[in-house]
């Protein structure tokens, strides 16, 4: 085998494909870049870089690309790493996606990746630093709605390669994922243009919601998602392997960590939308749209315990009828100070058992939402 470094990239033409590639022959890796269209992305690589750089034009769908790139990286020395990249999937809510949806994205998705990883192993068992990673999403953690196709197949390849980092292990390959949050991409352009399409409203507003979300308060870059990719591919990864990493600027952490109460998320509470993903969202529509949010803010005594010590809580201080809480066959209203329900609800959250002196509020706060809570987090 040849000493030179030697990386093949699918969907390498644009986005963060592309960064990756980019930045791999910033290192010194030669390229075989594959995409439906790489020869211009090939040659700005090579009038930037001093590498060589073949290209394989085709889907990752196609069954015959798998041995087109194991040819061609062969010729350049053989692999040593390998990133595992496609388009995403359409736009669209699960009960409207079809067999002939699912049957195309899982061959693109899921079979495809591993068709190529299969032809490549060999070469990359043959190399000390043979790596292998893939882009999946954020969404594996925390799925959106509106993206059933990318929930569920992405799920799919990043377990096949967790098994696969089990199985390649005691050879020396190590296998990897790594999840994007939001990052300045086409694929996020076209995935706000839908939303703000279905929800009757601007791509800004879209954004601004969506960086409210963000604990960095911006959108990561593909050159920043590139440099820890590159990394992961790279011999100074030495003992990283059978793990999905997330570069999401702290979107997970928030999502997982009561963000539906946080500050920044007053608008979505007030003011509900047709896109339900977030937690807020869900807490409303579950309740028949009936969750009022009009309290001032507290401080949460209970946030330390939960890892969020400088979150802001926003308590309703209300809750007409949402979750099956009728009396005489009419809507009971219940009400509670701030400050009274603040502990019972993030005893619910917890799945903690509250002090003697917080069991009946507790009661009636689970009564009122119908274990709401319990369905969002």
């Amino acid at each position: 085998m040849t000493e030179r470094k030697v990386a093949v990239v699918t969907g390498g033409s644009a986005g963060m494909g592309l960064a990756t590639a980019r930045e791999l022959a910033r290192r010194g890796y030669d390229l075989v870049l594959s995409s439906r269209d790489p020869q211009s992305a090939a040659e700005q690589i090579r009038s930037d870089f001093e590498v060589q750089v073949r290209v394989v034009a085709g889907s990752i769908a196609d069954p015959g690309l798998a041995e087109h790139l194991a040819t061609a990286a062969k010729a350049l020395g053989g692999a040593t790493a390998l990133l595992l990249n496609h388009g995403g999937p359409p736009v669209k809510p699960i009960m409207a996606l079809t067999d002939e949806d699912w049957t195309g994205a899982f061959q693109t998705m899921v079979t495809g990746p591993l068709r190529v990883m299969r032809a490549l192993v060999p070469q990359l068992q043959a190399n000390p630093t043979g790596r292998v990673l893939a882009i999946s999403s954020f969404t594996v953690k925390t799925p959106f709605a509106g993206i059933g196709l990318s929930n569920a197949l992405r799920a799919a390849l990043v377990n096949a390669l967790k098994t696969a980092a089990l199985e390649l292990g005691p050879g020396g390959v190590l296998v990897n994922a790594l999840a994007p949050g939001y990052v300045e991409t086409d694929r996020i352009r076209e995935w706000n243009d839908s939303y703000a399409r279905q929800e009757n409203t601007n791509v800004e507003e879209i954004r601004a919601r969506t960086l409210e979300t963000i604990p960095l308060r911006r959108y990561g870059t593909p050159e920043g998602y590139a440099r820890l990719a590159a990394f992961l591919l790279s011999e100074d990864n030495d003992y990283v392997s059978g793990q999905q990493i997330v570069y999401d600027g702290g979107l997970v952490v928030a999502i997982s960590c009561l963000h539906c109460f946080s500050p920044g998320f007053r608008s979505t509470i007030r003011k509900p939308t047709k896109n339900m993903s977030h937690a807020p969202a869900r807490l409303w529509q579950l309740s028949g749209g009936t969750l009022l949010c009009g309290a001032p803010r507290q401080r949460c005594s209970k946030a330390p315990m939960m890892g969020c010590a400088q979150w802001l809580c926003h308590f309703p201080t209300s809750i007409p009828h949402g979750a099956g809480m009728r009396q005489n066959n009419t809507p009971k209203r219940v009400d509670f100070g701030p400050r009274q329900w603040q502990t019972p609800l993030l005893c619910c959250l917890k799945r903690t058992s509250p002090s003697p002196s917080h069991r009946p509020r507790q009661a009636a706060f689970l009564e009122a939402l119908g274990h709401i809570v319990h369905r969002t987090t």
